[in-house]
């Protein structure tokens, strides 16, 4: 319909264009009229595209959280698997929950990230976490990278040293953090020499690596990096990360209503709805 409002405005701007040459005056007038219906619509246009896209976001926050949910339930069921406490899996859970919520980082990654450590033997595995998503952040990382560098760190702790492979994933990912990360396992101690050649060797373990993330990690810029909403994106994350996290409580409370059948049936109708 705007379309063909536009087209309207237009035809009779030309229209009335070519009464110019005889009627200087009414032209002008004439042309001042449809210049501001031509106004008028074309702000309908834009507000109808605004209103489109804010649904349409809106949307994809619904979509998001109910994932977020669905992705929550499995990693409780993998740390149980893993023979974890109820008790240290609410912690971790919580733990997961409130670093998305404080990051542009997706709750997804995190549970995965934590799962992975927790899995192959590492203690503070929401702590490493943390330390790598906030070393990432300070290093110029972005929500991106640190899903590299999160699958690189995981590695690693499966493989029980730092290799050759996984360095070179990270140090792609985000340069800016090789030459303080080598610094710091240096004065740790955890290799003589030259580094490549140790990691070639298998010198350097994957604990020995964890510590050195952690203790960058955690320093205060690098957390506050992490968190910081003075870049576009990081200010964007946070605002999508507080509806996100409004829509997967709601979504929470729908799955304890009933069975998962019936209120998935009952969301994706939901969703569907804001869609339209």
């Amino acid at each position: 319909m705007a379309d063909v409002t536009l087209k309207a405005v237009l035809m009779g701007e030309d229209r009335s264009l070519s009464k110019t040459m005889n009627k200087a005056g009414d032209s002008v007038e004439g042309v001042g009229k449809k210049a501001k219906v031509s106004g008028e619509v074309m702000k309908g246009i834009l507000g109808s595209q605004i209103v489109s896209a804010a649904v349409d976001s809106l949307s994809e926050l619904v979509g998001e959280a109910a994932r977020a949910t669905d992705a929550t339930d499995k990693f409780k069921q993998t740390l149980a698997f893993a023979g974890f406490k109820n008790t240290a899996i609410a912690k971790a859970t919580k733990d997961a929950q409130a670093y998305a919520d404080a990051t542009v980082y997706d709750l997804g990654t995190i549970q995965n990230t934590t799962a992975q450590l927790a899995a192959n033997g590492v203690r503070d595995y929401s702590g490493l976490t943390r330390a790598v998503g906030n070393l990432n952040a300070v290093s110029g990382g972005s929500a991106d990278t640190f899903k590299s560098v999160a699958m690189m760190l995981t590695q690693t702790a499966g493989a029980g040293k730092l290799t050759t492979e996984n360095w070179n994933q990270l140090a792609d990912a985000i340069p800016g953090a090789s030459g303080i990360l080598q610094d710091q396992m240096r004065k740790n101690g955890a290799f003589t020499g030259n580094f490549r050649d140790a990691m070639a060797d298998g010198q350097i373990t994957a604990a020995e690596f964890n510590k050195a993330i952690m203790q960058l990690g955690n320093k205060p810029v690098a957390v506050a990096a992490a968190k910081s909403t003075k870049t576009f994106e990081g200010a964007i994350g946070n605002l999508q990360a507080e509806i996100t996290a409004i829509c997967q409580r709601n979504v929470d409370k729908l799955k304890k209503v009933g069975d998962q059948f019936g209120i998935a049936t009952r969301y994706t109708k939901y969703e569907d709805v804001l869609k339209d």
